[in-house]
């Protein structure tokens, strides 16, 4: 039999101040996405495109490459659609995190700012 605290997971957004972090439960509809992994070999000619996708998403994140030591997860709320689009898609608005993303950005630098919103 399961436990009743089998619904509850903990899971914390990586955008700065965004409401989902910590205990949250299933039934309120939070879900949450990795950032995309880096390229590897088994698909050579969508490398390009993975790798441009990361580098936005960790762009508008504010996340350095360096500091990913485990899996880093963004909230359902930052997407216009609830969620990230096929990465195939690359003019579709949610190919990166797009929606309350300024908590995140404050503490940026101008460069930062400018990668942010320049890159697509």
């Amino acid at each position: 039999r399961a436990s009743p605290n089998m619904s509850k997971f903990y899971k914390k957004c990586v955008v700065k101040g965004c409401p989902n972090n910590g205990i949250g439960d299933k039934s309120v509809g939070v879900r949450f996405f990795g950032i995309p992994v880096s390229p590897d070999n088994r698909y050579p000619s969508d490398s390009i495109i993975i790798q441009q996708r990361r580098e936005l998403w960790l762009a508008r994140l504010n996340i350095n490459d360096a500091n990913i030591k485990t899996k880093h997860l963004v909230c359902n709320l930052h997407f216009a659609s609830g969620k990230p689009s096929y990465y195939l898609q690359k003019n579709h608005p949610d190919w990166a995190p797009s929606v309350s993303l300024n908590k995140a950005i404050t503490d940026s630098t101008r460069l930062q700012r400018r990668v942010l919103y320049t890159y697509n």
